[in-house]
């Protein structure tokens, strides 16, 4: 099960002092096995989505990681760690080599 945010570009938000702002609007949060049906739940639980002229082909959307999630990725990384290092290393770094990826996955999952 996945949990995704979606939101529009479509749509303004009025400000503390009533300036007219283009932004993003948040739609919701919701669950789901696959995209698709993240979605059919988010309109299903929010009728006033469709009832708004929202596009729904517009809507983006992004995965939420749980806490769990970004502990397997830890786990994961961290289990490749030194043997990606090295071999990185030794084969004279080259630019698409694994480990540049996992260099970016630890930062962000620190």
């Amino acid at each position: 099960m996945f949990k995704y945010i979606f939101y529009t570009d479509e749509g303004y938000t009025i400000s503390p002092n009533d300036d007219i702002l283009e932004s993003f609007q948040i739609l919701g949060f919701e669950n789901g096995k696959t995209l698709q049906g993240g979605i059919s739940n988010l309109l299903e639980n929010n009728h006033w989505i469709e009832k708004s002229k929202f596009d729904i082909e517009k809507i983006k959307y992004k995965t939420i990681l749980s806490s769990k999630d970004i502990e397997n990725l830890r786990t994961l990384i961290n289990y490749l760690w030194d043997d990606e290092k090295k071999h990185f290393e030794e084969s004279e770094k080259p630019k698409d080599h694994i480990f540049h990826i996992l260099k970016q996955l630890k930062l962000i999952t620190n």
